[in-house]
């Protein structure tokens, strides 16, 4: 339902014709901004029965081109926009990241969108107003401020049932970079819409300030409770103690100018008096603890301190990278829903949230949790513990460890047990739905209290460890049919991962390269063009685990040569390769003509994808993507 009265609706329904016609638009009766966009949209030719948006959707090589030349501002953006989605997730209803060149750059819409319409807005669309006439996205473009335009306010007619709110997006020197729109088709916006959708654009605006090299960010403000929200003030202050930028939260509590950039002398003094050089000194010996400070005024303001190095580990960080530097693994490298799903994990298994990985069977499970460690915990153990691996009368044991004498069997002197072994690092329960439920009673204890006796002994062993845990199988199915307990599974689900099956994956091919790169360290092999398109467009019902073993085996079977061929796999799964491809073989003859030009690309730099793709003028995960089409 719209919020304008049907009353409202009439009257702008009679102004907008009239306007057509070449009428004045009645004094009141829509804000400014909104009139001067009809104004413009009738220049432009349009009238409310012109068309727009009902276009055909973007070709896969403008969303390609699109992810590719944005991917700096969607790096910021999609975390943001994946938070407010959570909350707003409806089939009515989708989430917009529009560039300053009013190009829909990120999207987030339902699945199950029981709204046509709405599946034309999506990643590589231009909202241009000579083409759609009044909308949020477009007048806030236009204007640099929030924007509401609702049902009979748009220009066009075909837009009555919409209603869309839009943020404008800033980088820290204050230029415009996009807008963040939400839009919504007959139905009504929830009540707190607007609020959340301006606290979103201010948490993507506050994560630009992550990139400053070689200064520190002081998160400030009046209220400590507010500090790491999209509340705090932000300002990034160099070595030698001089103010480079403040987000607009930090210069409204400084008394700063909103609209112009800090002048190069302003420095701690400025704000602090004399004593703003001893206050910052203080904060760095004390990083990520918060203190209450006088600003020169007299009024006392809290603040943190973060150097670039402590940054990373802050949940509001958006790198993944670790204070050791180390990159994610190849394995998620050029997919988007993967490394997406990685960029979130890391961020929560900073702030130490535990991790709930689920997926099929194969889908990498283990080297999924394994990047975490590596990236955020490395210094301390990864222990991993199948849990439907170890029998049932050894499994309590096994996990608790146990004392001197605690049974028969036992061995002298007792053992540790694999949750203790965790302490200081990473605990990994795979295949956590499999574990007993009288077990799953004594964890939840454990993770509870932080703190374990081993088997025999009164002891209390303090712990101190990360969690991760996963699982093939539905766990909320498990506690629907009480064979999996419920409050376990709160207690290990903070953020949950659906790992995607290899079908579903787009970095297929540079996965192949990297387990050829792990399996034949000594010998380089590639593959020829035929094995690598038959590979890419099996289905994969094993997974990783499956391809693994395949590409093992063609290793061994292609001996002292450095191309693999088809003949090289398994016969059982030659077979199937084959009758794939034969039933993917009806391309369009132009479709044809590309492949067949990136194979012969391919032979000719010995199946090297780099190579390959400077060779064709593409990139990586273009040539990626079009191999696998």
């Amino acid at each position: 339902m719209p919020l304008i009265s049907s009353i409202t609706q009439e009257s702008l329904l009679k102004a907008r014709e009239d306007f057509a016609e070449g009428l004045e638009i009645p004094p009141n009766l829509i804000p400014d901004a909104l009139a001067l966009s009809w104004e413009r949209s009738r220049s432009a030719g349009l009238t409310p029965y012109s068309r727009g948006l009902d276009k055909v959707l973007p070709e896969r090589l403008k969303v390609e081109q699109t992810l590719e030349d944005n991917q700096w501002l969607i790096s910021h953006v999609q975390p943001e926009m994946q938070l407010l989605w959570q909350s707003l997730k409806d089939p009515y209803w989708t989430l917009l990241c529009i560039n300053n060149q009013g190009l829909i750059i990120h999207h987030h819409n339902s699945e199950s969108a029981t709204t046509p319409t709405l599946k034309y807005l999506s990643t590589g669309r231009v909202l241009l107003e000579n083409e759609i006439g009044t909308t949020a996205p477009g007048c806030s473009l236009r204007e640099g401020r929030p924007i509401i335009v609702d049902s009979n306010q748009h220009y066009l007619s075909e837009l009555d049932k919409f209603f869309c709110a839009a943020v404008p997006i800033r980088t820290p020197e204050g230029h415009l970079l996009g807008v963040l729109d939400v839009t919504g088709v007959d139905s009504q916006p929830p009540l707190w819409l607007q609020e959340r959708l301006n606290l979103t654009a201010l948490a993507i605006e506050n994560r630009l300030y992550l990139d400053f090299q070689d200064c520190s960010l002081l998160h400030v403000h009046a209220d400590p409770r507010l500090i790491d929200t999209p509340l705090e003030g932000i300002i990034a202050v160099d070595p030698e103690g001089r103010l480079l930028h403040a987000n607009r939260s930090a210069k409204c509590l400084l008394g700063l100018d909103q609209e112009s950039a800090l002048k190069t002398s302003t420095s701690l003094e400025t704000l602090f008096g004399v004593r703003g050089q001893r206050i910052f000194d203080k904060l760095r010996m004390f990083p990520d603890e918060t203190h209450s400070i006088p600003l020169i005024n007299g009024h006392p303001l809290f603040a943190r301190l973060r150097s670039p190095t402590e940054r990373v580990h802050s949940l509001q960080s958006a790198a993944i990278l670790s204070s050791s530097g180390r990159p994610p693994s190849r394995a998620f490298a050029h997919d988007l829903i993967l490394e997406k799903a990685f960029k979130m994990a890391s961020q929560a298994f900073a702030g130490e949230v535990p991790i709930l990985m689920q997926g099929e069977t194969g889908t990498g499970k283990e080297v999924f949790a394994k990047a975490l460690h590596d990236n955020l915990a490395a210094t301390g153990p990864f222990v991993a513990i199948n849990c439907s691996a170890i029998p049932s009368n050894l499994i309590e044991a096994e996990l608790f460890g146990y004392s001197d004498g605690a049974f028969t069997g036992g061995r002298k002197g007792g053992a540790i047990g694999k949750i203790e072994l965790a302490n200081g690092g990473t605990l990994f329960l795979d295949e956590i739905g499999d574990m007993p439920l009288d077990m799953q009673t004594r964890l939840l204890r454990v993770l509870q209290e932080r703190n374990l006796c081993r088997i025999g002994d009164t002891r209390v062993i303090p712990l101190d460890f990360r969690l991760l845990s996963a699982s093939h199988r539905n766990l909320e199915a498990l506690v629907a049919e009480h064979t999996f307990r419920e409050d376990l599974f709160y207690r290990i689900n903070g953020f949950c991962v659906t790992l995607p099956a290899l079908r579903e994956r787009s970095n297929l091919a540079a996965l192949i390269d990297d387990l050829l790169q792990q399996l034949s360290p000594d010998l380089p092999k590639t593959l020829s063009p035929a094995a690598l398109k038959a590979l890419l467009d099996y289905s994969w019902p094993g997974n990783v685990r499956q391809l693994q073993q395949a590409l093992k085996v063609a290793c061994i079977f292609s001996g002292e040569q450095s191309l693999i061929d088809i003949e090289n796999f398994p016969p059982d799964l030659q077979g199937k390769l084959l009758s794939n491809r034969d039933q993917n073989s009806g391309q369009s003859p132009l479709k044809r003509l590309e492949i067949d030009a990136i194979h012969k690309a391919l032979a000719q730099n010995q199946g090297n994808i780099s190579a390959t793709a400077s060779q064709l003028g593409l990139s990586r995960s273009t040539l990626y993507k079009k191999l696998r089409c």
